[in-house]
């Protein structure tokens, strides 16, 4: 027979399952910027859209630069509100 649960079981399963989510939906949002920022042109290397950031010696970094970030996030936040899925 299967286990009763009480209102309080239901509830804690909720909010574990609503935080999943959330973790979810963070993990998605950074994963679109991240790709979105290889589409920005970055002011502070002056590299070109689709070519990673360099450092001053001229190697690839690992992440962009900071303006390149915050230039993605706001596309991708343009682009959230206007398709209507918030």
């Amino acid at each position: 027979m299967a286990e009763r649960l009480t209102l309080v079981d239901l509830a804690v399963q909720l909010d574990v399952i609503g935080e999943e989510l959330a973790v979810l939906a963070r993990d998605a949002q950074e994963a679109l910027i991240q790709a979105r920022a290889l589409h920005e042109q970055c002011d502070t290397c002056n590299s070109r859209p689709g070519k990673r950031c360099i450092t001053r010696n001229g190697r690839a970094t690992r992440m962009f630069h900071r303006p390149r970030i915050v230039a993605a996030t706001a596309t991708a936040d343009a682009t959230h509100t206007s398709d209507g899925s918030e």
